[in-house]
């Protein structure tokens, strides 16, 4: 701004809180999605590489009527020997 007519201040910024937690959130979810295909490939028996998430299911690509719901998933994995909740945290560092 023009001082000689407006008083000084420090300017206007961007806001990178939204850009960098919303990277930190994408990168933990990607990380959740991958222990949940990790349970879901003993399940379905195929590999994580073969299953993909959709609506609310955990699908085998080349066979989307073969499925499990999420819920069902995360269960299984909480409820088996050495269980576990899924759970992730992440960082993003522009």
């Amino acid at each position: 701004s023009d001082t000689s007519v407006r008083p000084w201040d420090v300017g206007t910024h961007a806001s990178r809180t939204t850009f960098v937690a919303g990277n930190a959130a994408r990168l933990a979810a990607e990380k959740v999605r991958a222990q949940l295909l990790a349970i879901a490939e003993g399940q379905l028996g195929e590999p994580a590489a073969a299953l993909d998430v959709k609506g609310g299911w955990v699908v085998v690509k080349r066979d989307p009527r073969r499925r499990l719901p999420y819920e069902a998933v995360a269960r299984a994995g909480h409820f088996r020997d050495g269980g576990r909740v899924l759970v992730a945290e992440a960082f993003y560092d522009p």
